[in-house]
């Protein structure tokens, strides 16, 4: 078991500089949740290096979550419910999913690019983070394993996996986040940008943690979580890094 599990006194934060994520892909074709080997290769021409990618199994087979439906981005203020999930249109369409063979050749082929995998089926987060170990070289430095119970840091931790805390689907409350966190050594904590508004985000940071927020597609809301609320860093379909605006085609 790695000594960081026993030790509250060791770092908190893993020692990764925070980088925007790209939300299920990124952003293509003006659409969203595309999860697919061609919005990564396109969002990484944007400027995106990390890249969130949804997960569930395919007849008993482990796949990115391509097949869902995209749909169409709006700017309008109102795009995020309180979940901080699209409420755009659905759009027709196929996309394509990858298999883990596939996607570990696609960041065979382009060493940049670092997975955060979502995967829906939580129940099964912990295995389907097993198969990606086995599969992608050099996983440790190339996935980095989002969980979303306390329990599952320990075995995902066990695999080798650096870990984000992601709390959309958690239930506890702001102190139960905080009292868990300094038994933990994360990457980053992410939240919803309701949380981080209601001043968690700094709490975390008291507490010695790095913070992420999701989903932004505004740069003005990305300049005040970052200024006023203590975001570190956000996952976005279309703000990519070192630009103002989003790249909308």
């Amino acid at each position: 078991m790695p000594n960081d599990l026993l030790s509250p006194q060791a770092l908190r934060s893993e020692l990764w500089d925070l980088k925007r994520i790209a939300h299920a892909g990124g952003g293509f074709h003006n659409k969203i949740y595309n999860n697919s080997e061609e919005a990564i290769l396109y969002n990484l021409d944007k400027g995106f290096e990390w890249f969130e990618i949804d997960f569930h199994w395919i007849d008993g087979v482990l796949m990115s979550d391509g097949d869902r439906a995209a749909t169409t981005h709006s700017t309008t203020a109102s795009y995020y419910d309180a979940k901080d999930e699209g409420k755009a249109q659905k759009s027709e369409g196929v996309k394509t999913s990858m298999s883990i063979e596939q996607l570990a050749a696609l960041m065979v082929s382009r060493p940049e690019i670092v997975i955060v995998p979502d995967v829906k089926d939580q129940g099964r987060n912990v295995e389907a983070l097993r198969i990606m170990s086995e599969h992608i070289p050099d996983f440790e430095k190339r996935v980095l394993a989002q969980i979303f119970q306390p329990e599952e840091y320990a075995p995902v931790r066990e695999l080798g996996f650096p870990v984000i805390w992601t709390l959309y689907n958690y239930k506890g409350g702001d102190s139960d986040v905080l009292r868990i966190i300094d038994d933990m050594q994360l990457v980053a904590v992410t939240m919803p940008i309701a949380r981080a508004e209601a001043g968690l985000a700094h709490r975390v940071a008291e507490h010695g943690h790095q913070t992420l927020a999701h989903t932004i597609n505004d740069p003005a809301q990305l300049e005040s979580l970052q200024a006023l609320w203590g975001v570190g860093e956000v996952y976005s379909d279309f703000v990519a890094p070192g630009i103002s605006r989003p790249a909308l085609l």
